[in-house]
């Protein structure tokens, strides 16, 4: 297997630089900010190209940032908007023509803002030898100075050979953002904060075991509908009350449609003991037989003691 690690930037034509090396490109950048991908994609495949997007993750760095393991605590997709300089995307692809033939991939990345309007749109372009079996593409944007991004939620739709829609997603940035694995932070309660959440497909049996570590390949943001059965959330909390004292919390899984309604609710109740300084807690929703989810993205919110939000994320059954 061998991947490729590039770097894709575009500016606007007044503000392009005499050099074209990424480091002097970004630095001559000082008024313009487009935002990356998200961690919600759907996947399908192009007549043209035959790809398919398998995941996305993205962190913030300066123009001498490296592209951090999959599983380092870099890897957000909420942040806070006075701290951020560059937030770079990283494209994971799977490719479907692996050891057949080659294939060039251009990818519109499309940048919309809350109230829908377009907020910006960058191409990523590269040709994918038959001995690759999956490509790891990364592009960065942002300032050198930190404080310059405006506080929002961006809606980001990948339209691969600018004619099929294969994913949108959506990532935030405001005041209140440490999170990872395609997460929002929307408050924390006293005695608990909230770290990230993940999903895994299983049966409802109750011998039911979630992924050991976040790197886990169960963890996923896409579902097939032909193979899903119960869709599990597995919820990372920080202790804040580590070496403390014990604590009794409840929290409810919200499930919703892309339309909004409410599609159903899991509840973890659990004891967190002081000696946690962590705790990942999961349970699910869906059926014991396969083929039962509709088709669609869905919200999932997370409510503890089912009056405070403390976040939300997505996944999408294909």
């Amino acid at each position: 297997m061998r991947t490729l690690y590039i770097i894709n930037l575009k500016m606007k034509k007044d503000m392009a630089p005499k050099r074209h090396d990424f480091v002097s490109a970004r630095s001559a950048w000082l008024g313009f900010a487009v935002v990356c991908l998200s961690l919600l994609i759907s996947p399908r495949l192009s007549a043209t190209a035959a790809v398919e997007f398998e995941e996305l993750f993205f962190f913030e760095g300066n123009s001498d940032t490296q592209l951090p393991h999959r599983n380092s605590q870099q890897i957000k997709s909420s942040f806070d908007k006075d701290s951020v300089r560059y937030i770079f995307s990283v494209v994971r692809l799977n490719n479907k023509r692996w050891q057949e033939s080659a294939q060039d991939l251009v990818i519109k990345v499309r940048y919309f803002r809350s109230d829908g309007g377009l907020f910006g749109e960058s191409s990523i372009n590269q040709h994918v030898p038959a001995d690759w079996e999956f490509a790891t593409l990364w592009t960065g944007w942002g300032w050198d100075t930190p404080g310059k991004w405006e506080a929002g939620s961006y809606r980001v739709e990948l339209w691969l050979d600018d004619k099929d829609k294969i994913g949108e997603g959506v990532f935030h940035l405001d005041a209140s953002a440490n999170t990872a694995s395609g997460s929002r932070i929307v408050s924390s309660p006293v005695g608990v904060k909230f770290d990230q959440m993940g999903f895994f497909e299983a049966s409802a049996e109750s011998s039911v075991k979630a992924p050991d570590d976040w790197h886990d390949k169960r963890l996923k943001n896409n579902f097939r509908k032909s193979e899903a059965r119960y869709i599990f959330t597995l919820v990372s909390l920080k202790n804040r009350l580590w070496q403390k004292q014990d604590q009794d919390i409840s929290i409810n899984v919200r499930y919703y449609h892309a339309d909004g309604r409410l599609f159903d609710v899991a509840v973890i109740n659990y004891t967190i003991p002081a000696d946690w300084e962590h705790a990942n807690l999961w349970n699910g929703v869906g059926r014991s037989q396969a083929g039962n989810w509709e088709a669609g993205r869905y919200r999932i919110e997370l409510w503890l003691n089912d009056k405070q939000k403390i976040g939300e994320s997505y996944f999408t059954v294909h």
